[in-house]
């Protein structure tokens, strides 16, 4: 079942037949258990409250094997608290980034493997990571 229209759009005029799109919450993935090959995230994952649960989830879904790659907004140093309360620090990917070392403790403890910080760049108040990690078989 394909709910995303620009992403059914894309995939036909790009001629994929092995990809879908679907529309969903990031803490509960409209997908079977053990189906997923590839779970690319671009700076979503911040913005979730409920990080723990988007690892867990991710991890259940994927097939032994997969494979994770998100780039995404982590802290050096904590915030000042009016900083998290701000709604245009939230719209930019700041308010809810988390110190770096939780972030990869939090996908390891969902059971994610081989955790790699492949790049880092500095921004306002954060750092953008691109992480790769994998689900063993």
């Amino acid at each position: 079942m394909v709910l995303a229209g620009q992403g059914e759009l894309k995939r036909q005029e790009l001629g994929l037949d092995n990809v879908e799109f679907r529309m969903g919450e990031i803490e509960k993935m409209p997908v079977e258990d053990g189906m997923v090959n590839v779970i690319i995230s671009n700076c979503l994952i911040n913005l979730s409250p409920e990080k723990k649960k988007v690892f867990s989830e991710g991890f259940q879904v994927m097939k032994p094997g997969g494979r994770m790659m998100i780039p995404d907004m982590v802290l050096e140093k904590k915030l000042p608290p009016e900083v998290k309360k701000d709604p245009l620090a939230w719209a930019s990917c700041i308010a809810g980034a988390v110190m770096e070392r939780e972030y990869l403790k939090r996908m390891e403890d969902a059971g994610f493997r081989d955790i790699e910080v492949l790049s880092r760049t500095p921004r306002k108040k954060v750092v953008s990571a691109k992480i790769r990690a994998v689900k063993k078989p």
